[in-house]
Parts: structure tokens; sequence; C-alpha cells
């Protein structure tokens, strides 16, 4: 007969169901259990099958079992359970019975691991008036909770067919609903020493660093690896490839006693005084050849032969025949003709002189570059550098074509902009589209902290939308990850 709160059809898509979801969550995470023996007592509740002429009764049961795998174990099990016959009939049932059941387990982390159960035994009905013992099949699905290192909860409900067909006369195999609550007392080594709590693909009991942090790539033993050798771990290493028995910091870069950028190992100043410009050897040079250190010169680029104060700098450092001291442009390269100021002619009046003009006869009212040519299309600014997983310009005074932008929207005051982020592919649509905006707003922001109206400025970001090189190789990801100034008006 049916029971009368559920049915095999029922159960039998819940299965499916549930074997479905679980195979597709599982990516070989921890199991709760290692190949080991286990023994597991529970209390039942029975929903029996309304030909019975009961009531629900109680039982309970002792199961012992082993796991083979991380996925299969069988268990041989025991239960008893007490039903109360109905008022016309009278009397109570009791029924035992033992089983042989397998466990297919499905592993998703370190609480809680779902299984299907699949059984077969034999069940001894006892009534007021018969006694016999039959054959009995068993299907359903549970969960194990992890609730200690040593223990762990067992939930689970079953589809129970009893082949019995003489305690009730005419009466079909009787079909039960058995819900089970339980604890698991695992044999052998603790759960927690066959996890993997930090995901570096070594177990607890083999790891010594079992607190590595996630992503850190690690040696059979679960420690960080120091490719170099220089006493740093990867994943804190600034210099991967120190050569070997370098003496290295705390970053695992080596030394630089003077500051100078050249290390102790190829320096042969070490004691180069701090912010002197020093050569590949570590040694300051004289850019100019005027006897004057460049530390310590005041006009680096004097020209040769010119005579220079203590200071590096000439009477009339440019020699534009304009003295120093009324000299304006007191930099104008040598031979450039200049006015009584000392400054170099625009002839073209665009504002940019003409030793640096490449486009002289640029008609009036054009804007132009800081080379002297016309603007056309989008300004664009490329190898921007921004600080980790942040929207933050690093170092922008060291960029280029951010400086010569800056300069451009400095002459002209008044130009409108729209100023459009773009990315390279690598992850998702939406996170660059957002990413590309906030870059154009960094850059905005910047601008308008060096005296741009902000009036003058619109942003957009465009994500990966736009690419204007192949995003397969890092080449041409770097020129897509840009922002460009679109002159408005």
């Amino acid at each position: 007969m049916v029971n009368r709160y559920f049915s095999p059809a029922f159960l039998s898509a819940a299965l499916i169901l549930f074997s479905s979801n679980c195979v597709q969550a599982a990516d070989k995470p921890d199991s709760l259990f290692k190949r080991q023996a286990y023994i597991s007592p529970s209390v039942q509740y029975i929903i029996a099958d309304s030909s019975r002429n009961s009531d629900d009764g109680i039982g309970g049961a002792l199961a012992l079992g082993f796991n083979f795998n991380r996925h299969l174990s069988v268990e041989a099990e025991g239960n008893f359970n007490q039903n109360s016959m109905d008022i016309k009939t009278g009397g109570t049932f009791d029924q035992v019975g033992a089983n042989v059941n397998g466990l297919l387990r499905f592993p998703v982390g370190n609480t809680f691991e779902p299984y299907l159960i699949a059984g077969v035994g034999a069940l001894t009905t006892d009534t007021p008036a018969t006694k016999s013992t039959n054959t009995s099949l068993l299907a359903g699905l549970g969960t194990f909770i992890g609730a200690s290192d040593s223990v762990l909860l067992r939930l689970d409900a079953r589809y129970r067919l009893d082949t019995d067909d003489q305690s009730i006369p005419n009466a079909d195999p009787f079909e039960d609903f058995v819900i089970s609550a339980g604890v698991v007392f695992p044999f052998g080594a603790k759960m927690s020493e066959f996890r993997d709590d930090d995901h570096d693909s070594v177990r607890n009991e083999k790891d010594l660093c079992p607190n590595t942090p996630a992503g850190t790539e690690v040696d059979a033993t679960g420690c960080t690896l120091d490719s170099d050798g220089d006493g740093v771990n990867n994943d804190t290493d600034r210099c991967p490839g120190t050569p070997a028995n370098t003496i290295v910091d705390i970053n695992g870069c080596e030394l630089d006693g003077d500051n100078d950028q050249v290390v102790d190992r190829l320096d042969r100043c070490p004691n180069t005084p701090p912010n002197t410009d020093v050569d590949a050897e570590g040694c300051a040079f004289d850019s100019d050849r005027d006897g004057v250190a460049n530390s310590q010169d005041r006009c680096p680029n004097t020209p040769t032969g010119v005579q220079v104060d203590q200071n590096g700098c000439a009477l009339d450092d440019d020699q534009d025949g304009v003295a120093n001291a009324a000299d304006a442009c007191p930099n104008t390269a040598m031979g450039a003709q200049v006015d009584t100021r000392g400054c170099e002619l625009d002839s073209d009046e665009d504002g940019i002189v003409n030793h640096l003009d490449k486009c002289p006869n640029t008609p009036r009212g054009v804007k132009v570059d800081e080379r002297g040519c016309e603007i056309k299309g989008p300004i664009r600014l490329q190898g921007l550098r921004f600080k980790f997983n942040s929207v933050e310009l690093a170092n922008p005074e060291d960029n280029k074509s951010l400086q010569e932008a800056l300069a451009i929207l400095k002459r002209y005051n008044n130009t409108k902009v729209l100023i459009v982020g773009h990315t390279d592919s690598i992850g998702s649509a939406a996170y660059n589209l957002a990413l590309s905006l906030k870059r154009a707003n960094a850059i905005r922001d910047y601008l308008v902290e060096h005296g741009i109206n902000p009036a003058n400025l619109r942003t957009a970001g465009k994500g990966e939308a736009e690419p204007i090189a192949d995003n397969h190789f890092e080449k041409g990801r770097a020129q897509n990850r840009r922002v460009e100034l679109h002159i408005l008006e």
C-alpha cells in the first residue's frame, strides 16, 4: 500500500535531484571522513503504512560501518521499533530488523556531507496474532554534520519496503517512512587531521605550516616556497630572482646601503651622499662635466667649457646673450633666438617655443600638443600605474603622457574634455566597466587637484569594449589599459 504521507515516486525524484546537485557542487572539497570505521547510534520515528492499522512508532538503531574512500561507505545496522495498534485491533506490534546499507557520500566542505543510502535486510514483525520475518528494502537521503573534532551528527529520511504478507491478511507489502537522527563516532584519526584547513592541497596531518594564506604556492610539507633560497618566501619576496648567497633585506631584495638604487654587490661607491645622481656603478656623475656633481649642480645642463660657480651655474648659463640676473628664461637652448627677456621666440604664438615646435606654422587659434602640432583625435594616456587593487594613481608625476596632457589643459583652460577609461579583457565585463569608470574619475580628480576646472571635465568608462590591441598578449593588454582625453570644444 502507498504510505499516507509519501510515495516512492516522490522519493525517487528527490534522490535524483539531490544526487545531481551534490555532484555539480563538489570540486574535490574536504571529506568529513578518512578511510576508517565508525559506530552510529540513532533514534527513529516510523511513519507507518496506513494498511498496518496502527499509529506511528518510535524506535532506535545501531550501525557499525566502514568508509572505503571519499564517497563510499558500507554499514551493518540493527533496529527496533514499537507501534500501537488502532482501537479496533488493540495492543501493539514490535519490529526488529537487521540491514546491510551502502552510503554514497558527497563531500562539500568541512561542515556538511550529504549522502544517499540504500539497503537490504530482514525485518521481524511481532503482532498479537502473528509473528513473521520478511525481506525489507530501504532507500533514502541524509547528511552528516561535523559537530566536533571526533563526533558527527547524522540526519536522514528513508523509504522502507516491508514484504510482510502475514501480519495483516490480504494486505500488500507495507511501505513505511523512517526519519532518523543520531551521532557518529569515527575510530582512529581525528577529523581535523585529514582536512586541509588552509586549502593548500596538503592535509593537516602532513602540513607543517597549517595557516598558509590562500593562493600561496607551497611544497610537500605545506610551507611557502622560497625559489631563490634567500630566506624570504615567494609570497613576500619582491625580488624573486636574487642570485644565490646574496644578503637580502626583509623584502627579499639585495641591500643598497647608500640608497642610490645600485645594490651593494655592484656599487663601486657604497657611501654616496643621499639624493645623489649616480651611474650604473653607483658613483656620482657630472652630466655636464662642469666639475660640479649633479647632486650639487643647480644648472645641470651647462654647456661644455662654460665657467661656472660653486653651484654649477654659468654667468650666462644658456649663453643666449642675456645675463642671468635679467634672464627670464635662463635655460634657453643653445643658439635659440630670444627676446630681450632671454626667452625663445614663438613665431606662430601657439605656446610652444620655436626650437620645440615641430609644426611651426600652426594656424592661429588651433589647439596644439607639447610638440606644437594640432591635436587630432583623443589624447591617449598609457603606462598609467595604479596602486594594487585600487583606483589610486601611483607616481602620476612620472607618467609623461599624463603630464603632457595636464600641460595642454592648463594652456587651454576653457577646453571641454571627455575622459574615457578602458581596460584589458582580464576579469568580468561588468567589473572592467566599473573599473574603467573609476580610473577615468581618478584621472579627473588628479587634473582637478592640479588646477583644471572640474566644470570642463566629464568622465565615462568603456571597460574592455574598445580594445586597440590584441588582448591575447600581455603587450596588447598593456596598450588596452589606458585612459583617453577627448577634446569636445
